[in-house]
């Protein structure tokens, strides 16, 4: 009887080894299982010495566009200077006038305030509003009706007629003009700004017109000979 006990006790431990042995077997294939199925992360080699660094990806610049800005009611003149050939005479200009081979006939005149210049033997020849060839043509017509036969005519401007300036400058009234001067220029000519002036706006009439044109003077704005310039004063 104990020999059938002890016998029976053997063959239970036997499959209980058997089944434990099977489970830990199954274990161990579902965790390779599971490690194998996992997916995979890759990592960069690293360098001894230097910490890892990461990707960064540049976006393209955006170009930045400025919004149209509001206009003022004050015109930038555009750059004009004194064309020889197109210039209109006037009153105030002082001009060379030489006939050939006819020193009697030849001088310097100045424009008459009427727009005429009186000249010897043909006496006053109108100037005002012509430019320097149409007065030549002129002065040649007049002495080709009965005094010479084929005139040959020269005329040239030694100085142009003067600029004006009022308002807020130190000292107001005319001044001799010089080819490319400007409003600023105009401005030193009669000695600067008051403390009053605007710097930054003036107000220009040209020559033979009757209304003025306000300018941006942060700009440099040429004037003509006969212009007359003038400078506000400032809104505090």
């Amino acid at each position: 009887m104990k020999q059938s006990i002890a016998n029976l006790l053997g063959i239970t431990a036997a499959y209980l080894l058997v089944g434990c042995s099977g489970s830990s077997t199954s274990l161990e294939d579902s965790s390779v299982g599971a490690a194998t199925n996992a997916p995979t992360q890759q990592t960069a080699p690293k360098v001894a010495g230097q910490p890892p660094t990461s990707t960064v990806v540049e976006q393209p610049a955006t170009a930045m566009i400025d919004p149209p800005k509001p206009t003022t009611g004050v015109q930038p003149l555009a750059s004009q200077s004194v064309d020889p050939d197109q210039y209109q005479l006037g009153p105030g200009d002082k001009l060379r006038v030489i006939v050939f081979n006819e020193s009697d006939l030849s001088g310097e005149f100045v424009v008459a305030g009427g727009g005429a210049v009186n000249l010897p033997l043909i006496g006053a020849v109108e100037a005002r509003g012509a430019t320097v060839g149409q007065f030549q043509d002129r002065i040649a017509a007049k002495l080709r009706d009965g005094f010479i036969k084929e005139p040959k005519v020269s005329v040239e401007v030694l100085n142009y007629r003067p600029f004006f300036i009022i308002g807020e400058v130190t000292k107001t009234g005319e001044f001799p003009y010089k080819a490319g001067l400007t409003v600023q220029d105009a401005v030193g000519v009669a000695g600067g700004y008051t403390y009053r002036a605007n710097t930054k706006a003036a107000y220009i009439r040209r020559a033979g017109q009757d209304r003025e044109e306000k300018v941006d003077l942060r700009q440099r704005v040429p004037i003509n000979p006969g212009d007359s310039v003038r400078i506000p004063e400032r809104f505090f």
